[in-house]
C-alpha cells in the first residue's frame, strides 16, 4: 500500500477511531452515525475509497428488490419484517440463514418454525447438536434421521428431474 493511499484513507479512519471512542463513553449520537454509516465508512477504509458508496447501493437495491422498508416506524418492526412476513406466508420450503456466529441465526429459525407450528398445527423437529440450542417445543430427531430424509428427497429430485449433462463433467471433476 502506497503512502499516498494511507494519506487518502486517513481522514476516514480517523473519524471512524473517533465514533468508536464517544459510543465507548455512552454519546448515544455517535452510536446512531456508528450504525447507520459505520459499515460503509469502513468499506472505503478497508478496500478503497467509494467502495462504501457501491456496498450502500447493494443494499438499497436488494432492500428494493424484496420490498423491506428501509425505516421503520415501530422498534418492533424491523427493516427485515417483510421479508419475515413472506417466509411466514409460505406453505412449504427450504430456508438456509447464513451469517456471523451471534448474529441471530439460530433465534430466527426458531421463531419462524413457532410461528409455523401454530399456524399450521405441527411440531417441528429439532436436530441439534448442542442441547442448550434445542428449543423447548417439538421433537428432537438425530442426524441420521436428517440424513435418510435428505437421500430420500435427493433420489425423488433425481427421478422428476431431467439430466443435466454439464453435471457429469462438474461431478468427475470432483471424484479426481
Amino acid at each position: 500500500m502506497s503512502i499516498f493511499t494511507i494519506l487518502e484513507k486517513l481522514p476516514k479512519a480517523v473519524d471512524l477511531a473517533s465514533l468508536a471512542l464517544r459510543v465507548s463513553q455512552g454519546d448515544q449520537e455517535a452510536a446512531e452515525k456508528l450504525r447507520a454509516d459505520g459499515l460503509y465508512d469502513l468499506l472505503d477504509v478497508a478496500l478503497r475509497p467509494g467502495a462504501g458508496a457501491a456496498g450502500r447501493r447493494v443494499l438499497d437495491g436488494v432492500q428494493e428488490m424484496l420490498g423491506v422498508e428501509t425505516e421503520p416506524t415501530d422498534p418492533r418492526n424491523p427493516p427485515w419484517s417483510g421479508f419475515i412476513k413472506r417466509l411466514l406466508a409460505q406453505k412449504s420450503g427450504g430456508h438456509i440463514f447464513l451469517g456471523m456466529m451471534g448474529t441471530g441465526k439460530t433465534y430466527l429459525a426458531v421463531k419462524l418454525a413457532y410461528q409455523w407450528s401454530l399456524k399450521n398445527h405441527y411440531l417441528p423437529e429439532w436436530v441439534g447438536l448442542y442441547p442448550e440450542d434445542v428449543p423447548d417445543f417439538g421433537n428432537k430427531v438425530h442426524i441420521d434421521t436428517l440424513i435418510h430424509r435428505m437421500g430420500c428427497l435427493n433420489e425423488y429430485l433425481k427421478s422428476e428431474g431431467v439430466h443435466d449433462p454439464e453435471e457429469d463433467s462438474y461431478f468427475m471433476g470432483q471424484a479426481g
